[in-house]
């Protein structure tokens, strides 16, 4: 076996590997882009022997005040406990490189009991999601919500609420956003990071915004991505002064309708925690997709002092 950094050239090798198996956005070439957008460094990473890849990892670097980690959200995708291995190895010597204390992974499912790594209940994304079946007709998927959310779907056009499917990012985004960050006291990042975010739109990747107005008056904005064969719900905000329209249900189901028309097979709405967010993820599962949990996350040590003190900090900040 053997490992190779992938370099720019080779960007349809890499989403074709990621897309073949069933890979998160958060591991496409695009994202990547992304996160270099926002100063941080990445690397695409693949181990293969001579006729398949048996490891696909974007590692990206990130900074704390006092040190750096290094993080694969949604990895690896691997098929090999020995291509996992070598992966590590790796790892460490990239970690003296750029002064990191630790690898943090969040894997899709769950790794090897055989190789240490330490548990770690700190995420960065989603343990649980839902996923809603779009490959039945129109009808089906509307008729297997539950009888209120179809009801609030149909109030919210009653009253008039108008849904517009955006390619450019909409300044009432971040408005919007900010009302629901207030409301909820939630961490978000600055608006240049959504502006950014939906400008990403090539063959590979897109992204769309759900701009729900009534009356002239923006209520609810959803920020889509387009990946593969699904469409995930990534980023919303929700004036909840107008809540009585319901409007978050029909952005939700304009989402399902333009994945559906462009062909794609799931809507994964993005996250579930009834202790964290116990009014957006009863809204979720409203529309009965199929709940779904990944892998525990787990830390890959290189440094165990700092990481002893930094396994501190995070308990008192």
């Amino acid at each position: 076996m053997q490992i190779e950094f992938i370099e720019n050239s080779k960007r349809d090798y890499w989403n074709d590997f990621i897309l073949k198996n069933n890979g998160s956005f958060i591991q496409s070439f695009e994202w990547g882009e992304f996160q270099e957008s926002l100063s941080k460094k990445i690397w695409r990473i693949i181990v293969r022997d001579d006729e398949n890849v048996l490891l696909a990892a974007q590692v990206i670097k990130e900074r704390m005040k006092f040190k750096n980690y290094l993080y694969i959200p949604y990895g690896p995708i691997f098929s090999s406990d020995l291509a996992l291995e070598m992966l590590l190895k790796r790892m460490e010597e990239l970690a003296k490189e750029e002064d990191c204390i630790f690898l943090r992974i969040e894997p899709v499912s769950d790794l090897p009991k055989n190789i240490k790594l330490k548990s770690t209940s700190k995420r960065l994304q989603p343990k649980r999601t839902l996923l809603v079946d779009l490959t039945k007709d129109e009808k089906d998927i509307i008729n297997s919500f539950e009888k209120r959310t179809r009801y609030n779907i149909r109030l919210a056009e009653k009253k008039g609420v108008l849904v517009d499917v955006l390619d450019n990012y909409p300044k009432d985004f971040y408005g919007l956003l900010s009302k629901t960050k207030e409301r909820q006291e939630f961490n978000s990042y600055s608006e240049s990071y959504y502006e950014k975010l939906s400008n990403l739109n090539n063959k590979g990747l897109q992204t769309k915004v759900f701009l729900a107005k009534y009356e002239g008056n923006p209520v609810v904005a959803t920020l889509a991505v387009f990946f593969g064969n699904t469409v995930t719900t990534l980023h919303t905000g929700f004036d909840y002064n107008f809540r009585s329209l319901k409007a978050p249900y029909l952005v939700r189901w304009k989402v399902i309708l333009e994945g559906k028309k462009l062909g794609k097979t799931k809507c994964d709405f993005w996250g579930i925690d009834e202790k964290k967010w116990p009014g957006v993820t009863h809204l979720k599962r409203s529309f009965n997709g199929n709940e779904i949990e990944y892998g525990d996350g787990k830390d890959f040590v290189f440094n165990n002092v700092w990481y002893f003190l930094y396994r501190i900090l995070i308990k008192v900040l």
